[in-house]
Parts: structure tokens; sequence; C-alpha cells
């Protein structure tokens, strides 16, 4: 669904963000990782 780009796009943008999203399960990620 999400090209690699914007991946990329994330990562520049935000570090953080970049950790939390996840190409497997973005959620997923996004749960298990609690700043």
């Amino acid at each position: 669904m999400y090209s690699d780009q914007f991946f990329v796009a994330l990562m520049l943008v935000s570090p953080s963000i970049a950790q939390c999203v996840d190409r497997i399960g973005l959620q997923k990620a996004c749960l298990s990782t609690n700043d």
C-alpha cells in the first residue's frame, strides 16, 4: 500500500515516528513502541 519513499519521508520528518512505523504492522509497531 505504502511506497518506500513514504517511509523514507517519515524517517526524515521524524525519527521517532520511523521507529513506530513498521512495514509489517504499523499499529502493532506503534503499540509495542511506547515513548
